[in-house]
């Protein structure tokens, strides 16, 4: 039925989301409808119905959701490509390499996030996880403390500084950040 509403309506939007649309798949979280997407964008007869290609950010996000880290490598590289300064795509093109153990590639990506857009959290969290992964602990804590200060309400920064905090010998600061991260 998708690619039936695929092929019959091509000027108006086509979604498999959580919400409704003109042609829609709806479902609760969970029940498969990204894995779907990424089905049927990977079918020939749609693909060759819009020649202009397929949702690369989506595709690449269904694939990381699916834990296809290099097909979400692929689809979010194609997805940059069309637009080299979006933040969020950028951001999870670094994911996908970090995933494939790519951490010098996933920096890259990182930095290319936060340079894109400085009031976006989410890289400066990640290269906080490249630095620690490298064992660079100074400059783990310098990219969390950028993370704290642009979102001071996400637990996961002060979870990370008190790691960071523990590593260095400083329990009772790693004991105080815990404590703020479940408060």
């Amino acid at each position: 039925q998708v690619k039936q509403s695929l092929r019959a309506d091509q000027t108006d939007p086509v979604t498999i989301t959580g919400t409704r649309a003109l042609t829609s798949v709806m479902a609760v979280g969970g029940i498969g409808k990204s894995t779907l997407a990424a089905q049927v964008a990977r079918d020939c007869e749609v693909r060759c119905g819009f020649p202009d290609g397929v949702a690369w950010v989506r595709l690449g996000r269904a694939y990381l959701h699916l834990k296809d880290y290099a097909r979400a490598r692929h689809a979010l590289k194609r997805a940059s490509e069309d637009d080299e300064n979006a933040a969020d795509v950028l951001n999870d093109l670094g994911v996908a390499f970090y995933l494939l153990s790519r951490l010098d590639r996933a920096y890259e990506q990182f930095a290319a996030a936060a340079r894109a857009d400085p009031s976006y959290s989410p890289p400066h969290y990640n290269m906080a996880l490249c630095f620690m992964a490298a064992g660079n602990h100074a400059e783990a804590t310098s990219a969390l403390q950028e993370f704290r200060r642009l979102n001071p309400e996400d637990p996961r920064g002060m979870r990370e500084a008190a790691y960071l905090s523990a590593a260095r010998g400083s329990y009772e600061e790693a004991i105080t950040l815990l404590e703020q991260a479940i408060e």
